[in-house]
């Protein structure tokens, strides 16, 4: 998936939420899949086979099942949140396998069993003058500003030498592997993450303060069908 371009275009959708959201919430964030009453999905212009996320229920509780069949989209947390008062993002999740072809380092090997954006929002105070006029000209094209910059935490098709990884598409998206190959597959593994810490190592500078978070199964570039889970997504101060 051109993960780039994801992020550009995930804007029309930031721009078509109710204004009354509120990214300095003083309770911290937890999602547990009980419905997708706080998700939305979002589909990609030219690409007609989309992801499929469904709850499913079980007697512990309740999970999100995704399945990507020669597809992609992806599903996007309503609720924006500051990473500086809650920068602490824990998940649970699951795989069946992986992409045999799928490679993180190249463009038509973009697609993964399951990743976690964390996509910051763009200001111009906040980026050097030539970041700003790049973004102007993309604003003059699309009508919005691309987001910031965007971490991708990923469970990868296969292991690579660097656990962060810079997007085939922008250096601006930055892929960090927390699991990789099928070694682990059918169970469930646990993250945590701090995406401050995370952001400096990626970028060597402080992030935006606001961010959205989506998640994402796509197999459009290699072609294949893969099922992967998450029971929950936490944020927190710690």
């Amino acid at each position: 998936m051109k993960t780039f371009l994801f992020c550009i275009t995930i804007l029309f959708l930031f721009f078509s939420l109710p204004l009354t959201l509120n990214s300095d919430e003083k309770q911290p964030v937890r999602e547990d899949f009980n419905d997708l009453s706080k998700w939305k999905p979002f589909f990609f212009r030219g690409i007609d086979r989309h992801s499929r996320y469904t709850i499913k229920k079980v007697r512990e509780g309740s999970y999100l099942k995704l399945e990507s069949k020669a597809s992609a989209s992806a599903l996007i947390f309503i609720k924006p949140i500051n990473v500086y008062r809650f920068p602490v993002i824990r998940w649970r999740w699951k795989i069946e396998g992986v992409h045999k072809n799928g490679n993180a380092l190249k463009k038509s090997g973009d697609d993964f069993p399951l990743r976690v954006y964390i996509i910051f929002t763009y200001k111009a105070s906040e980026v050097p003058l030539t970041v700003r006029i790049k973004f102007s000209a993309i604003k003059l094209f699309y009508g919005y500003y691309p987001p910031h910059s965007s971490l991708n935490y990923i469970w990868a098709n296969r292991a690579h030498t660097k656990q962060v990884l810079t997007s085939p598409y922008s250096a601006r998206v930055k892929l960090y592997v927390l699991r990789s190959g099928d070694r682990e597959k059918n169970k469930w593994k646990k993250e945590k993450v701090n995406i401050l810490k995370d952001y400096f190592k990626s970028f060597g500078s402080r992030p935006p303060a606001q961010a959205h978070i989506a998640v994402m199964a796509d197999s459009d570039n290699t072609g294949g069908s893969l099922t992967s889970y998450i029971d929950y997504i936490t944020l927190t101060e710690n």
